[in-house]
Order: C-alpha cells, then structure tokens, then sequence
C-alpha cells in the first residue's frame, strides 16, 4: 500500500532556482586566466618566430633587388610618380574650383556616388604617392644613402 501524499508531505521546488551569479561566471573566468595567457604568450612566440623567418627571407633575397634601388633608377621613377601626383592634384583642385564657379552653378550636376568615390581615390592615392616619396628619401637622408 502507498502512502497517500498531502499537502503537508509535498515538498515544493522553489519558484526561482537559479544558481548565484558567482557559481554561474566561476567556470568561465577561471578557464579564462588559464587559457588566455597561454594563448597570448604562445601567439607571441609564434609572431617573434614569423618575424625572424621574414627578416631572414627577406636578408637572403634582397640581394638581386638592389639593382632596383639604385639612385640612377630610383630618381627618375621618384621624378616621374613625383610630377604626375601633383598634375593630378592640380588637376583635382581645378576642377573643383571651375565647379564652383557662380557662372557653372545653373549647369551643375550633382555627382553621382561614383564618381565622388573615384576623385577621393584620385585624392588620396595623390596624396599617399608624395608621403611614400618624401619618407623614402628622408629614410635615405637618416641612415646615410644618399639621395
């Protein structure tokens, strides 16, 4: 026979049985301050590893690409990349400042999304060609090359 079950013998689970916020983080974060060091210092390794393979790569075979850095190369392609970045700045700002002029204001157009993607890419590969130049023959300057 079984006992019968009443009121005052069911015992009730608690309406909101979660675990304390502690319990439920503990896990992770003492996973974390395991993994995450191990992970950084063995990456770190690995980057100062991969970094001592480029130099090396780069130590043996820069060799046959120094002829390709010599002045009387160098010069001219800086002279001609040099002349050809300013025509093209020039030619940038000319064209913004005919666009405002007052008398082309009645003919004007909007410019399509295109085409002002195209003048910031004009702009900007304009202005980083001169950047490179000036560091390249500043980093010549400081270390002694020449020009």
């Amino acid at each position: 026979m079984q006992p019968e079950i009443t009121q005052e013998t069911q015992i009730e689970a608690p309406a909101n049985r979660q675990m304390p916020w502690l319990l439920r983080w503990l896990p992770i974060a003492a996973t974390s301050l395991q993994v995450v060091p191990c992970f950084f210092f063995l990456s770190l390794s690995g980057l100062r590893t991969a970094f001592g393979a480029v130099a090396l790569l780069s130590a043996a075979i820069a060799g046959p690409f120094e002829f390709f850095h010599q002045n009387k190369l160098r010069v001219p392609f800086f002279l001609i990349a040099g002349g050809l970045s300013l025509l093209n700045l020039y030619l940038y700002t000319h064209v913004k400042r005919l666009r405002a002029r007052p008398s082309s204001q009645w003919r004007m157009q909007t410019l399509s999304t295109k085409e002002r993607r195209v003048q910031r890419i004009q702009l900007v590969s304009s202005l980083l060609t001169l950047a490179m130049i000036a560091g390249d023959i500043l980093n010549h300057k400081l270390h002694g090359f020449g020009f």
